[in-house]
């Protein structure tokens, strides 16, 4: 036996000697096999084995239970196993691979009947991945193409879309956002009536405006009751003219908080004799507090009570009397009583201010005609001045650039 370090574990292999391979066995002696009872299934003796390296490991390996396989390994499996190792032996062999497929010649007939398929599919597919794998080795390089000539969309308009355009449309009839421009004939207009150049005396309803009072409409001047007066006429009037488009309006006039706060109640029932002010949308009432013109706002719709100041003020004792004058309003012309606590008192903060001591009632009218409307209050103070030659124009015309 030759001895051999595989792994770290020692390892015997077969020699030459007799015995060392299952192509060369020990020899037993005949009269030794003879005492063996090869029947019996109890082993009470040991026999005795030619006193050789090869013989004792064989023995301790297949006879002895004290052995260096498992026991549950069969005898079967354990010669395999010898036999793995042993180098005169074969070794296992790996499995044979299939045979290759031999492809039968396809005849004329059956090449012109699959000529077809394989050219649609077959060749399609190749080019296909022909096709992705150059792509992929080498991406294809992308010629900066020219930019094609521009041609006029006034050609397309005339031909093809001979209609108006929307943004066409959209300026005729669109409300402006901001103050409107007076174009130039308009301002002739409005130069000439502050010069007081043929200026005749202007009224509508109960509201009158004379020359003296157009010239409030100055820049850096004061707005009187006559120019506020007549403005809220106006808005008024449009409303009943346009009762689909805008919101049901009455205006009171520049002496009905001044009244209220004076006289009370009983100076004004009088005054809506033939007015319901519950059936409106909305009541404007212009308020003049030490030199300072506001707007106070009825909401029925949203039952609340909007206070407008320009400076930002709040005038609570005026929302208190404005609150008991509709439940006194509203025992007086419905003969039932009216609970004003479930109206919202709101006085907004984020709207325009003015930034001088002139143009407050221009900031209350301009308040007055935009929520007139619905429209959000989009002015600021740097549009003072449009807008009162806007309202000199209005005035004179009789009619708001808005209709």
């Amino acid at each position: 036996m030759t001895d051999e370090f595989k792994n770290g574990r020692k390892r015997s292999y077969p020699s030459d000697l007799p015995g060392d391979s299952i192509e060369n066995p020990i020899e037993i002696p005949d009269d030794l096999a003879s005492k063996q009872d090869l029947n019996s299934t109890a082993k009470t003796s040991v026999p005795t084995l030619p006193d050789t390296a090869l013989a004792r490991s064989i023995y301790n390996e297949f006879m002895t239970p004290n052995n260096t396989f498992k026991s549950s390994v069969a005898r079967t499996e354990r010669l395999d196993r010898f036999n793995r190792y042993n180098r005169t032996s074969p070794q296992p062999t790996k499995p044979k691979s299939a045979p290759p497929v031999i492809k039968r010649e396809e005849t004329d007939v059956e090449d012109m009947n699959n000529n077809a398929v394989e050219d649609s599919l077959d060749g399609m597919v190749k080019e296909m991945r022909e096709l992705l794998l150059d792509h992929r080795k080498t991406p294809p390089l992308v010629q900066p193409s020219t930019p094609p000539s521009r041609v006029s969309p006034s050609i397309y308009k005339k031909t093809i879309y001979p209609y108006p355009s929307f943004d066409e449309l959209y300026k005729k009839t669109a409300i402006p956002k901001g103050p409107i421009k007076l174009n130039q004939e308009q301002q002739v207009m409005v130069k000439r009536a502050l010069s007081g150049a043929g200026f005749d005396t202007l009224s509508i309803k109960t509201a009158m405006v004379q020359y003296r009072d157009i010239c409030k409409l100055r820049p850096d001047t004061w707005l009187n009751d006559e120019i506020i007066n007549f403005y809220m006429e106006l808005i008024s009037d449009r409303s009943q003219k346009n009762q689909s488009t805008y919101p049901a309006i009455h205006c009171f006039n520049t002496f009905f908080c001044t009244t209220l706060l004076e006289s009370g109640y009983a100076k004004l029932k009088r005054w809506t004799k033939r007015v319901d002010i519950f059936s409106k949308d909305m009541v404007l009432i212009p308020v003049n507090s030490s030199l300072h013109w506001t707007l106070a706002v009825f909401d029925f719709r949203k039952k609340q009570l909007a206070m407008y100041d320009s400076l930002g003020g709040n005038n609570v004792r005026l929302v208190k009397a404005l609150l008991q004058y509709l439940e006194d309003e509203h025992m007086d012309k419905k003969k039932t009583p009216y609970d004003a606590s479930e109206w919202s008192i709101y006085v907004p903060k984020n709207i325009p201010h003015q930034k001088n001591g002139d143009d407050c009632g221009v900031f209350a009218c301009t308040f007055a005609e935009r929520i007139s409307r619905d429209n959000e209050l989009d002015f600021t103070q740097s549009d003072m001045i449009d807008l009162r030659q806007n309202m000199v124009y209005e005035i004179i015309q009789k009619q708001l650039l808005v209709a």
